[in-house]
């Protein structure tokens, strides 16, 4: 069994924001033809994280637990605003650099030693960063994030494989 967790608040107030991507990502997931083939033929659980950010991690060891799943076999997709817009990075065993969401998951099971997916939404302000994470997205961004889809379904083909 693989998981694949998308990050993000819960509420219709955080609905197109910087800080949903990872859900906004995993409804893209499931409606691109070439990975439903993927989650058809393989058991893989797509998740949207239903609580705050800051407390994905319950959710997370929650759905590891009810499915028996290693650590190897979680894939979380989440912004990252060490990266910029239009990019993505699939990696493995790293910090949280700073990211509530990442940090929650690693305390709740005591390891970084998961997969994730970063997207990028860039640095923005430093002095309104919260603001900026949680702010919605521009036109431009949106932009860079269609033409990143490509590349972020690659990501996944990459993982599953």
């Amino acid at each position: 069994m693989k998981i694949i967790f998308g990050l993000g608040n819960k509420g219709k107030v955080f609905l197109n924001t910087r800080h949903n991507l990872g859900q906004w990502f995993l409804a893209k997931l499931q409606e691109d033809s070439t990975i439903k083939d993927y989650i058809e033929k393989s058991e893989i659980v797509l998740i949207k994280n239903s609580k705050f950010m800051n407390e994905a991690g319950v959710s997370v060891k929650k759905a590891l637990d009810q499915h028996q799943t290693p650590f190897d076999n979680l894939l979380v997709i989440h912004d990252d605003w060490d990266l910029p817009v239009g990019s993505c990075r699939l990696q493995k065993g790293k910090n949280s650099a700073g990211h509530k969401g990442v940090q929650s998951i690693i305390d709740a099971l005591g390891s970084k030693d998961f997969w994730r997916l970063r997207i990028g939404i860039g640095l923005g302000p430093k002095e309104r960063r919260e603001e900026f994470v949680l702010g919605k997205l521009e036109s431009s961004e949106r932009r860079q994030l269609k033409l990143l889809l490509p590349n972020l379904i690659d990501s996944i083909k990459s993982w599953l494989a």
